[in-house]
């Protein structure tokens, strides 16, 4: 019995391992001789990436991405929860914290911001969009005629539902 629950507790700590969120971006990227390959596809010699990172583990992804990307960064943005950012130094990515579960208004000024960045894409940029759990709270903007409140207002009753 104990061996049984000894080699679960293997499987489960593999699982978590897996899935954490830096290692698994890394994983998909590298780079060689100047060139960066994402998953397998190498990115053509004068692109640069724009970076977008949303969600709780969204400065743990950009992190990945800056430590192989470097100098293939022309700009990003991580928007995460409340002090998610804490202990990732991010140099080329700006990061703005925003409210979870329930939307604030710094959400909406975060998804604003990742919409002039992608206006701002020159024609040789590819966008790299990076998204973990808690993105719909922490980027929202609500469309014309309904309101920031009334998105939140919506928020807190799905989670009070068990939504």
């Amino acid at each position: 019995m104990n061996s049984s629950r000894s080699q679960l507790e293997e499987f489960f700590r593999a699982g978590l391992e897996a899935v954490q969120a830096q290692p698994a971006v890394a994983r998909a990227l590298e780079r060689d001789d100047g060139r960066l390959i994402i998953r397998g596809r190498e990115l053509p010699g004068n692109s640069k990436l724009v970076v977008v990172a949303v969600g709780k583990a969204a400065a743990a992804m950009a992190m990945a991405v800056e430590n192989v990307a470097r100098d293939r960064i022309r700009a990003g943005i991580v928007v995460t929860k409340d002090h998610h950012a804490e202990g990732h130094c991010l140099t080329r990515c700006e990061v703005i914290e925003a409210a979870h579960p329930i939307p604030d208004v710094r959400g909406e000024a975060a998804a604003r911001a990742v919409l002039r960045l992608a206006d701002e894409m020159r024609p040789d940029d590819l966008l790299l969009v990076l998204l973990s759990g808690g993105g719909s709270a922490l980027l929202s903007a609500p469309v014309a005629g309904l309101g920031r409140a009334d998105f939140a207002e919506t928020q807190r009753l799905l989670l009070a539902s068990g939504a």
